[in-house]
């Protein structure tokens, strides 16, 4: 596979001035961007790049050296050549972009050149501060998400990765809607689910949102992608999550966030939109209502800003900034 890699890989760039690889720890982008000049787009958060903001800023875990994991590190070694490295390929050909300044602290002390490492932002929100500019959604618009929402109600939406609720979580999770109803009055929540949630667990959460005798649930299965995401988000008078990367979608919005958690794990479980002050944390039941009472929202919405700088800046035109690098 190796020989075949090298092979194909040499032939498939031949005639071209440069590569573009989402990452290059993978044996074939590890090969197709050793040949000509290389630009390794970070596209998110990894699970390096998370580990290593609770490195950062918790010191409860070692600095993160990101690993291959590999059954014949013999083969690899000899046929990969420095794919066994953390800094890959020839050095003075390979350029990294990350999204935000944490992000090239890493990568210098991983042992890039810092004058080798730009940021960008996340070229996946490009053209999000477009479409973020013009009007918000109204109620009737909804509809098109097949969500009906009462005129006076607060919106309020959950991105959720479960695959399925137990039920201590969905207990947790009423007191969490029941907590944010006496504080804000009439309230729709809506619970974006998981895409591969099985029929029977959206069975038991239908049933579940009839036991609520105030708030309007909504559970919403069908939408996928970015734009659809910051529609939601830009509608809803706050965005609730545990540890989805959605979060920083709607940071990147300035909308607030609320950070919520259903196994009530305590604050000494690392969370990503955690680590950084500021950012409204009402993991704890016991808390919530006061946290609420005590947050101005100028200020949550700064701390979000100085996270978004940290890990996903906002620029205008991420990919333009890529094609700059390109450039240059």
């Amino acid at each position: 596979i190796w020989i075949y890699g090298w092979l194909w890989s040499g032939f498939t760039v031949r005639g071209y001035d440069a590569v573009i690889v989402p990452r290059d720890g993978r044996p074939f982008q590890h090969m197709v961007s050793a040949w000509k000049p290389s630009l390794v787009c970070q596209p998110g958060l990894g699970n390096d790049e998370k580990r290593y903001l609770i490195h950062k800023y918790k010191e409860t875990i070692p600095f993160p050296v990101p690993r291959i994991n590999t059954l014949r590190p013999w083969t690899d070694r000899i046929f990969g050549g420095s794919y066994h490295r953390v800094v890959r390929g020839p050095e003075n050909l390979k350029y990294y972009t990350v999204t935000g300044e944490d992000f090239k602290e890493y990568y210098s002390r991983l042992g890039i050149p810092e004058q080798n490492i730009f940021i960008t932002g996340n070229p996946n929100y490009e053209h999000l501060i477009h479409s973020a500019l013009q009007a918000p959604l109204g109620h009737d618009d909804l509809m098109e998400f097949g969500i009906e929402i009462n005129k006076n109600d607060k919106a309020f939406v959950f991105f959720s990765s479960h695959l399925s609720f137990s039920e201590q979580q969905l207990a947790t999770l009423k007191t969490y809607i029941e907590s944010l109803e006496k504080y804000y009055g009439d309230l729709s929540f809506i619970l974006k689910i998981h895409p591969r949630m099985t029929v029977e667990a959206k069975n038991e959460l239908i049933t579940w949102a009839q036991t609520f005798s105030r708030a309007n649930i909504h559970i919403l299965s069908e939408l996928k992608g970015d734009e659809n995401n910051m529609k939601l988000i830009q509608f809803c008078e706050a965005t609730c999550v545990e540890s989805s990367n959605v979060g920083v979608l709607a940071a990147w919005l300035e909308k607030p966030l609320l950070v919520i958690d259903l196994d009530q794990k305590g604050y000494d479980v690392d969370n990503l939109f955690c680590l950084f002050d500021g950012v409204l944390d009402i993991r704890n039941l016991d808390e919530i209502e006061e946290r609420l009472s005590r947050a101005k929202m100028p200020q949550v919405i700064e701390a979000q800003n100085n996270m978004v700088n940290h890990i996903s800046k906002k620029l205008e035109s991420p990919n333009q900034k890529i094609v700059d690098v390109l450039n240059s």
